[in-house]
């Protein structure tokens, strides 16, 4: 049997980070880069056309490594989904890369594997696509539609009876696990309906793009349930969202990383993931923080040495474009919090949240350093090295004074006779 694939796999960027000295400070900057292996997915809130009910538009990233054969996919969505397409991966990117959390921290003064995924990603069994034996669970389970999409054949279902639903899908080539049966179970018991599909015959993995839908509803929700029966702990969720304001979890917490404890290392990378899992277990293990909030003309915008935000994206341009704001949310979560399934909601009166922000290390060097058990690496090389170079020229100017003084002393002494 093969095992269950619930996972994002990529790879983690080595961060790009710029140093620089101003008039009055010397810094470092420091963005947090592309994290391949977090779940990412980009929601679009729209009002639905002509008075009728508000719409979202899910855009999921999916990363898979294993064989074409084996991919398959599965996502419960709370309405009937439409519109199936794919978007660019190059989407993710670039709006990752242009709302990261930013920091660019002040060092001296001079004078003054597999992860997780949006629903139930598996190992496809092989099937002969009859849709089982002719049984009840054929009879029980609608078929909606069936369509390929890109490079995936989808089939959208929905059922009465959870245990016909997986029945259903095991036999028609999802090698779902038994564990997955009673979660499968409580999203029937709540309408909800499935999105499936598998890798078209003689299609690559390098096809696989991020899979778009839409359905009716208001409030956008990662379904990650059925994600914590494979995933790894402390799984990174980055979720973005285009409205027309600021959104925040509805039935999670908000928090935010204890700022002062936030370290610039050796690699000019950061502690700021373990800040954030520390602050989302601090709030009972469910909670996001907004990394950014705000108009979408002001993306990129406010940050030390920042060239700016430039999309070349068709697809995110056009998301800009439509759409007046962005939030961006990110956690980390293990399998045990993975109990709900986290909800955003419009909140017009949230402020804005940028995704700079300055750390003055020559104040709290001496407070991280005792949480941290050493201080900032940066702060060693670049305040002391400086420091000490200074002084010893000063040292030398002082000396070559001093000497060539008492030469001009000497010299203007009458010679003794």
């Amino acid at each position: 049997m093969k095992a269950l694939w619930l996972g994002i796999a990529g790879s983690f960027l080595v961060p790009a980070a710029a140093e620089a000295c101003g008039g009055c400070f010397c810094t470092v900057t420091s963005t947090e880069t592309v994290d391949q292996s977090a779940e990412r997915v980009l929601f679009e809130l729209e009002d639905g056309p002509e008075g009728g009910p508000a719409v979202v538009t899910a855009h999921v990233h999916i990363a898979y490594t294993g064989a074409a054969e084996s991919f398959a996919w599965v996502v419960p969505i709370p309405s009937l989904p439409r519109d199936l397409g794919t978007s660019p991966n190059a989407m993710f990117d670039e709006i990752d890369q242009g709302t990261a959390p930013s920091f660019t921290f002040i060092t001296n003064r001079s004078g003054g594997a597999p992860s997780g995924c949006f629903g139930c990603c598996g190992a496809s069994a092989a099937s002969d696509g009859a849709g089982g034996d002719g049984g009840d669970p054929a009879e029980e389970v609608t078929v909606w539609n069936t369509e390929n999409v890109g490079p995936y054949d989808t089939q959208t279902i929905s059922g009465d009876d959870g245990s016909v639903l997986y029945d259903w899908l095991v036999d028609n080539g999802y090698e779902v696990p038994v564990e997955a049966e009673p979660i499968i179970a409580s999203y029937v018991a709540t309408g909800s309906y499935f999105l499936a599909m598998q890798l078209e015959e003689g299609a690559s993995i390098d096809q696989i793009e991020p899979i778009r839908f839409t359905y009716d509803g208001n409030e956008p929700c990662i379904p990650l349930k059925l994600t914590a029966i494979a995933t790894v702990p402390d799984l990174p969720v980055l979720a973005f969202v285009f409205a027309s304001a600021r959104t925040i979890p509805e039935n999670f917490a908000q928090t935010e990383p204890d700022w002062n404890s936030l370290v610039l290392l050796a690699d000019n990378t950061t502690n700021y993931k373990d800040l954030v899992t520390d602050a989302a277990d601090g709030a009972g293990g469910r909670a996001f923080v907004t990394e950014f909030a705000g108009p979408t003309d002001q993306i990129g915008q406010g940050g030390y040495y920042y060239d700016g935000f430039s999309p070349t994206d068709p697809t995110l341009i056009a998301l800009i474009a439509r759409h007046p704001y962005l939030t961006r949310l990110y956690t980390t979560i293990s399998a045990n919090e993975m109990t709900i399934d986290p909800i955003f909601r419009l909140d017009p009166a949230a402020p804005d949240v940028s995704n700079f922000r300055t750390i003055d290390l020559t104040v709290a060097s001496g407070a991280l350093a005792a949480k941290t058990g050493r201080a900032p690496a940066t702060r060693t090389a670049s305040s002391l090295s400086w420091t000490t170079f200074a002084t010893g020229i000063v040292m030398i100017l002082v000396l070559g004074y001093v000497v060539r003084r008492r030469r001009q002393v000497a010299a203007a002494r009458p010679a003794r006779g």
